[in-house]
């Protein structure tokens, strides 16, 4: 009689052959059919429509990228699902701020190009920087860092980083396990394909499962909690890269500070506190520690940024935000767009 034992070194020595067809497959065919490295996970179809508005031809949400023409200002912007946008493309902040500066500046053409991908944190965003980034010939590169989620990327892209360089079988499962997901299934198809009608007053989440997402991000604001510091040491090395590559060849650097809903919304905030607390954790709750100290991060290593918190919340009574779900409305889009217009053209490009 077979013990559990043996189906258990069955099936770890059939993962093992596996993983050894699988790698000697990729060496002689090195193929991108098992896993994307980095920031090419998220990456959109060339030319989806996403509401109304294809994507370009690399796949970013925005007007085809082309080179550089004399006299042109340049800011290439990257970062996460907050940079893409859940919006039409018109209404992207990005796009918003591009054509603010257009009406401050006709005599100077000043371009910004979108180049954010979903899903992908500061250690991909600064691979997209070097690899592709660069190459477009910015004057200025604009890292738009989302409080909500960005500590928490850093720490699920090592994950990811071990799974899908180095497990090669193990990715497969995982993989076919996500496809079971109708959530995933449904973003994976609607993301690659596109995307038909918005809705900005439409609910993303159900009230109970957002309510879990904020919470879930929450520790950032507990001061007894150690996870921000911890985090946030190992995300600036990567900020640090940027500035030393841009340095290098004479570009300036910037970040945006994004805010999470919950430092907005006051209702959101108290629901996600008695969550918490129903749960045992009774949070040292600072709503701006992250940030202020990542602000603090940046400034000692002479990074100029942008924190959109103070602009959103004067707008609170109007919410800036898509219905259970984290990302900015077309309102909210809106105002970041014009106040980071009136950012760039009264500190960086002193009224020219």
């Amino acid at each position: 009689m077979k013990t559990l034992s043996f189906y258990l070194i069955l099936f770890i020595i059939t993962f093992l052959l596996i993983e050894i067809c699988v790698r000697l497959f990729v060496w002689v065919y090195p193929v991108p059919m098992l896993f994307d490295a980095g920031y090419n996970r998220f990456r959109g179809n060339p030319n989806a429509m996403i509401y109304g508005h294809p994507l370009n031809s690399l796949g970013f949400k925005d007007e085809e990228f082309k080179p550089k023409e004399k006299g042109v200002y340049r800011i290439v912007g990257i970062g996460d699902s907050y940079t893409f946008g859940v919006t039409p493309y018109p209404d992207n902040f990005l796009t918003v701020a591009e054509k603010e500066l257009a009406a401050r500046f006709p005599e100077k053409k000043v371009e910004i190009y979108n180049m954010g991908i979903p899903s992908i944190g500061p250690k991909e965003e600064i691979g997209l920087l070097e690899d592709e980034g660069f190459g477009w010939e910015p004057d200025m590169v604009l890292i738009n860092f989302f409080v909500g989620n960005d500590f928490q990327e850093h720490v699920i892209s090592q994950k990811r980083h071990f799974v899908e360089n180095y497990l090669y079988s193990v990715n497969i499962a995982y993989r076919a396990f996500t496809l079971l997901s109708k959530t995933s299934r449904e973003f994976r198809a609607n993301y690659m394909k596109g995307w038909d009608n918005y809705c900005d007053s439409c609910n993303v989440f159900t009230t109970e499962d957002y309510l879990q997402l904020e919470a879930d991000r929450s520790f950032i604001f507990n001061r007894s909690d150690p996870f921000l510091e911890n985090q946030l040491a190992l995300i600036m090395e990567h900020f640090k890269k940027a500035k030393a590559l841009c340095d290098e060849k004479g570009i300036e650097l910037v970040v945006s500070i994004i805010p999470d809903e919950m430092q907005i919304n006051q209702e959101l905030q108290q629901a996600v506190i008695q969550k918490l607390r129903a749960n045992g954790i009774n949070p040292e709750w600072d709503n701006t520690l992250p940030n202020r100290r990542f602000a603090e991060e940046l400034i000692r290593l002479g990074i100029p940024y942008i924190d959109f918190f103070p602009v959103i919340a004067e707008h609170r009574d109007t919410s800036c935000y898509v219905p259970q779900d984290s990302h900015w409305n077309i309102y909210g889009n809106r105002v970041a767009g014009e106040y980071l217009a009136g950012v760039l053209t009264d500190h960086f490009f002193n009224g020219e």
